[in-house]
């Protein structure tokens, strides 16, 4: 599903953005072509994701459920 998404250009989502800028960042992946499609974080978003990426896992399915509700209005 990755490989499709990257393939079609699907962004990554602002809130995902920000809490994987880190990881991102040391691992190189935004040196590839398909980054351009994932909207840059800046330097407050990324001292953001630091803090909030150990809650990752607890955030987002909180906010995936959000995302489907507010989808059905």
């Amino acid at each position: 599903m990755v490989r499709i998404a990257d393939a079609t250009g699907i962004p990554l989502d602002a809130p995902l953005a920000v809490i994987s800028a880190g990881m991102r960042a040391e691992l190189g992946i935004d040196g590839f072509g398909s980054s351009a499609n994932t909207p840059r974080v800046s330097a407050a978003g990324r001292w953001l994701g630091r803090v909030v990426a150990p809650l990752a896992r607890y955030l987002m399915p909180a906010l995936a459920a959000l995302s489907r509700r507010t989808a059905g209005r």
